[in-house]
């Protein structure tokens, strides 16, 4: 197609390097609460922006994911999180103070964190990139520790 052709039908292609997926995490803060969005701006600065270097070079996943992808995929399943939950769930959420609503936040994003990346680590018969993986999950988590035994997959926040 021709450049005015592909202008006409509003397609636009913008390469990961050059944007990065900060504004798309962005975007997605401004129609959450304000607790929501400083701990969840906390938490993307921190948890992945801090560790997704050390994730690629310390785990194998079983294929190629970019940035924007693992960001997408936190992003819906923490939406999942906060919108379709139970009425009682939703309705605890609501009623919480400051202090455990970034508790549960940080949960959610452990829970979802755990998932998104974990969830794409390869399984090896030489090196248990999944064992190993959990115990990365345990040092890095904050808000909601996960028991004591297992694997941080065999858990989940309630």
């Amino acid at each position: 197609a021709s450049p005015a052709t592909v202008s006409r039908g509003g397609v636009l292609f913008i390469n990961e390097t050059d944007v990065g997926w900060k504004p798309y995490v962005e975007s997605w803060r401004e129609k959450l609460d304000p607790v929501a969005q400083s701990t969840f701006y906390f938490l993307f600065s921190n948890q992945f922006e801090g560790n997704i270097e050390q994730i690629r070079k310390q785990f194998a996943l079983s294929c190629p994911i970019l940035d924007i992808g693992f960001v997408q995929s936190l992003t819906c399943f923490l939406d999942a999180l906060l919108t379709n939950n139970t009425k009682e769930n939703m309705e605890a959420l609501r009623s919480m103070s400051h202090d455990d609503l970034k508790t549960t936040y940080e949960a959610f994003f452990n829970y979802a964190l755990m998932w998104m990346i974990g969830g794409a680590v390869a399984d090896d018969k030489i090196v248990n990139h999944r064992r190993n993986f959990s115990g990365f999950m345990r040092a890095i988590a904050r808000g909601g520790k996960f028991p004591e035994g297992g694997e941080c997959f065999d858990y989940r926040y309630e």
